[in-house]
């Protein structure tokens, strides 16, 4: 980030590129039979979670909001991204794609992707049963089911047996209560042996839930996921969308109502805000947004002033989110960490070598001092032997490339990201 922060990242699909897309996963169907795309024109490009809620948990919103075209996808979260693409291109073809398993922390698009399936199979394949619950309105229909079993005989959860996509949202709350993790078990089982779809979100994977080690080796067989957190560029691009799509957009008040009064909302926020705003924030997206908002407020209030947002205003802003706003990370860290990772000495990170093991520990102590450090490339070069910002920014596309080919390689970054903060 700095004087140099070219921003690459992968934009939404258009819906006509979104269809064609579709089309051609599900083996070349005519586009004429697709039907045009519910979303909004003022749709926001990542799942956040509106207070109001339906029965089954999802927000009342799902429909116009949660669609694969309003995704903001980029190497941290692209996998899953068209994992979950292709999930629901293919759900109408039995034992194909059974099982798709997403998992990242709380706040980064897992309940998006979720809702972009369903909503998808709601419009393009209303003849297939789809069934979403996050694990709050699981366990609520698990207890409601309990109670009707003292009346009747009918089989326990029959609205769960009997659909072909079962698609269930933070299953590590349904695992940690023993009452309710049998149930959840043998529907799982079920789904699985009868080749029946299903799609689970969780904040870890698999292998760290507890569950039953036949359930973990299918899972970790089918469609594995991670979504990680956003980076500097994900993040700039996600409270640019959000800014365009969803403050900016607005419809203006008309001049009798309330909100003109007040004096209006949102001001004008430019390209240099969101940089800055993007070096200083935390990576739940939720969050992002949130504050996105409250910066766009704090805008409207310094123009009717006559000034303008500054830097210190947007800092202060995130003071009030993000734990990591103060939290100032130097470049010598992120060299200690990678040396000690990979094994190299101080001048040999910095130094001209270039065999294989210090060649990679070289570029992504570069990618983490420009993710993770407030430098400009050039000013990052300087403390690695004087490379110039050529040689940097090619070390950063390296390390691009490097998570685009192998999705392991976000996680390694996330838990080098960890042990940085944690010695910051």
């Amino acid at each position: 980030p700095g004087e140099d922060s070219g921003i690459a990242i992968k934009n939404t699909l258009s819906a006509d590129d979104f269809r064609r897309m579709m089309n051609r996963m599900k083996g070349g169907a005519s586009a004429k039979s697709a039907k045009p795309a519910s979303a909004s024109p003022a749709s926001t490009p990542t799942a956040t979670a509106p207070i109001e809620q339906n029965t089954d948990g999802a927000p009342l919103a799902a429909n116009s909001k949660f669609t694969f075209e309003n995704f903001v996808y980029g190497p941290e979260n692209s996998h899953a991204y068209r994992s979950a693409l292709k999930f629901a291109a293919l759900a109408d073809e039995r034992g194909t794609c059974t099982s798709l398993f997403i998992y990242g922390k709380s706040g980064l698009g897992k309940t998006h992707l979720l809702l972009a399936i369903k909503n998808e199979l709601a419009e393009k394949s209303p003849e297939i049963k789809v069934k979403y619950a996050n694990s709050q309105a699981y366990l609520d229909d698990l207890m409601t089911e309990f109670d009707r079993q003292k009346k009747s005989s009918a089989p326990i959860m029959q609205s769960y047996h009997g659909v072909d996509v079962l698609i269930i949202d933070d299953i590590q709350n349904i695992i940690g209560k023993r009452a309710s993790v049998d149930y959840f078990f043998q529907l799982m089982d079920e789904f699985i042996r009868n080749n029946k779809k299903v799609v689970i979100a969780a904040d870890r994977a698999p292998k760290d839930l507890n569950m039953d080690e036949r359930l973990t080796s299918r899972f970790n067989a089918g469609m594995l996921c991670l979504v990680a957190e956003p980076s500097y560029e994900m993040k700039y691009k996600i409270l640019q969308r959000y800014y365009e799509n969803t403050i900016a957009a607005a419809p203006e008040a008309g001049n009798d109502s309330l909100l003109a009064a007040y004096g209006g909302d949102g001001g004008h926020l430019t390209d240099e805000h969101f940089k800055h705003m993007a070096e200083v924030s935390g990576t739940n997206i939720r969050e992002l947004e949130s504050f996105c908002e409250r910066c766009a407020g704090e805008a409207g209030d310094r123009e009717r002033e006559g000034g303008e947002l500054s830097f210190d205003d947007i800092d202060t802003i995130a003071s009030q989110y993000f734990d990591t706003s103060a939290k100032k990370i130097n470049v010598q860290t992120v060299q200690s960490v990678i040396e000690e990772q990979y094994g190299v000495t101080h001048e040999e990170l910095i130094g001209p070598r270039r065999n294989a093991n210090i060649a990679k520990a070289r570029h992504i102590a570069i990618y983490l001092a420009i993710e993770m450090c407030e430098m400009t490339t050039t000013a990052v070069g300087a403390e690695f032997g004087n490379r110039n910002h050529s040689t940097v920014s090619t070390s950063y596309k390296k390390v691009q490339k490097m998570i685009q080919e192998d999705r392991t390689v976000t996680e390694d970054l996330k838990s080098l990201r960890d042990k940085i903060t944690l010695r910051s």
